[in-house]
């Protein structure tokens, strides 16, 4: 996966030589999504969250920053003598605001820097049935904030279209609230356990994929 962005990366870099670019700053805005989600999918069996950004330039060198991304995943799965069946949900939400600082390096090259502030939701439920009646099930939600600095690099195909790579650390804070429950045989319900927790978490994302940004 890492080599196959490189080499992406490389060729638009190689195309992107051979354009004559104006002022970088002739555009106020700037949207654009992490191809992540695009790679995983035809490379690779697992999920990625979609991921969706819009900067509004405030000055030469100063923007703001919104964007957030979401994450859903559904399944069931039954067994091999059909008496039974596990189902999973996973849905993450998360939305962001924050300012980012640019040095220009040269004519196509950019740096920056900055931070952003968010919130974050997620929701997991597992059940297993047997005989097509509930035996179990879980039931798991987070409630949270993040900080999250970051540096990164850009490099600007065109007038309007360049691509970008950072690398952050997010700091996270969430409420966890979490429910099992267990059934009798009849389906009714038999035990049920609920508990909160405090999470705190500190989590490096080095180069966290490729964003395509369109300038207007």
């Amino acid at each position: 996966m890492k080599n196959i962005l490189t080499i992406l990366f490389g060729c638009i870099t190689a195309i992107g030589y051979s354009q004559d670019l104006p002022d970088l700053k002739n555009y106020k805005y700037d949207i654009g999504f992490n191809t992540n989600f695009i790679f995983n999918g035809i490379f690779s069996s697992g999920s990625t969250p979609f991921e969706i950004m819009l900067k509004k330039q405030k000055t030469s060198n100063k923007a703001f920053r919104f964007g957030g991304n979401i994450y859903v995943n559904s399944s069931t799965s039954t067994g091999a003598n059909y008496s039974g069946y596990t189902e999973g949900s996973n849905y993450t939400l998360r939305a962001f605001v924050g300012k980012e600082k640019q040095e220009q390096i040269s004519k196509y090259w950019i740096f920056y820097y900055g931070s952003d502030l968010g919130v974050s939701y997620l929701y997991n439920y597992n059940g297993y049935a047997n005989n097509s009646i509930i035996s179990n099930e879980s039931t798991i939600y987070d409630i949270g904030g993040f900080l999250t600095p970051f540096l990164g690099i850009r490099f600007q195909i065109n007038e309007r279209i360049y691509i970008a790579t950072e690398a952050s650390l997010q700091a996270t804070y969430a409420k966890r609230f979490a429910n099992w429950k267990t059934y009798d045989g009849n389906g009714d319900l038999d035990t049920e356990t609920k508990n909160e927790f405090n999470n705190f978490s500190f989590n490096l994302r080095p180069a966290a994929g490729i964003f395509f940004f369109y300038r207007f």
